[in-house]
């Protein structure tokens, strides 16, 4: 029977490394990549998942965009189609958390938490990919539980979590 532990450092990704002197895991040699450990493999999502931030422009805003001195902002300035308003950095995957917290529960299909390729990178994408389908699922559920829990962990672990569902989309 497959153990489903998810621990919560990578340290455990081979006990035998603090043990036998020369390990074959322990290799100096940097061509060959072992798999990690599903903690690890949480945490690199996790972190992935909340690096990922777009830029929203707030319309309403009481402060009015100043000159642009340096030709390089202006890019930035046509990339918002507001005409008024400051450039605001937010969470993607904490926004949406934040959305489907409190409609899971009362939604009849639960709302899917949707996690885009795009975001993720070709290391984790391929680890993901060598998971097993149990795995898989455990991994990309820890990592998108601790995106919930920072919006309102007790609303999270009561009323949210036995109901959480989640897939990909490119």
């Amino acid at each position: 029977m497959k153990s489903n532990t998810i621990y919560s450092s990578s340290l455990y990704n081979h006990i035998c490394c603090g043990i036998k002197p020369n390990c074959d895991h322990c290799s100096t040699d940097d061509t060959t990549r072992h798999p990690s450990s599903l903690a690890a493999i949480s945490d690199d999502l996790t972190f992935s998942l909340l690096d990922i931030k777009l830029v929203f422009c707030m319309i309403n805003s009481n402060r009015k965009r100043s000159i642009i001195s340096d030709p390089r902002d202006v890019e930035e300035v046509h990339r918002c189609k507001c005409n008024t308003g400051t450039d605001v950095l937010r969470r993607f995957y904490e926004e949406q958390a934040r959305y489907k917290m409190y409609r899971i529960p009362v939604f009849r299909p639960p709302p899917v938490f949707v996690v885009y390729l795009k975001h993720l990178d070709e290391g984790l994408k391929k680890e993901l990919s060598n998971l097993d389908r149990e795995s898989k699922d455990l991994v990309m559920k820890e990592a998108i539980s601790r995106i919930f829990e920072q919006v309102d962990k007790r609303f999270f672990l009561l009323n949210v979590k036995p109901l959480l569902k989640w897939r990909f989309e490119n």
